[in-house]
């Protein structure tokens, strides 16, 4: 199913993407290669839901993540924490990924934040989202079942 482009929905969530940013004060840091890590997400519509998979293994969901559901976007934010202790171990390779990371993604339909519920299985978090026919500014930030 292809989603009608709506530019005026792109340029407000690039607009909104541009606020955080400058709120977060994220320029201000140095570059950190880790930084570009994003979770891979599918996004689709099921009924009256728009759903977001989101895989994101290695993490405890309900400390580690957090989850916001705005009527036109879904924020990811967490960090994935390596537990174990390397004193005396040599690597030759690592390439999983340790630290913060966050994403916002653009929703295809404007959601009920109210009416949204997240739950993290096996790696995988499920984020389902009732559409919305009206304008809701409010940001909510989900319990993960």
């Amino acid at each position: 199913m292809l989603i009608p482009f709506d530019p005026w929905r792109e340029m407000l969530n690039f607009k909104n993407q541009m606020e955080r940013f400058f709120e977060r004060g994220d320029f201000l840091e140095p570059f950190n290669p880790a930084r570009l890590f994003s979770p891979r997400v599918e996004i689709f519509e099921e009924g009256a839901d728009v759903v977001v998979r989101a895989e994101i293994p290695g993490l405890n969901a309900k400390e580690d993540l957090e989850v916001i559901v705005e009527p036109e976007s879904l924020t990811l934010r967490g960090e994935i924490r390596d537990e174990r202790e390397r004193k005396q171990e040599r690597f030759y390779r690592s390439e999983r990924y340790y630290g913060k990371f966050s994403r916002t993604i653009a929703l295809p339909a404007e959601v009920e934040p109210d009416h949204a519920r997240a739950s993290y299985q096996n790696g995988i978090l499920e984020v389902r989202m009732k559409k919305s026919g009206k304008n809701n500014p409010r940001a909510r930030r989900i319990e993960i079942q």
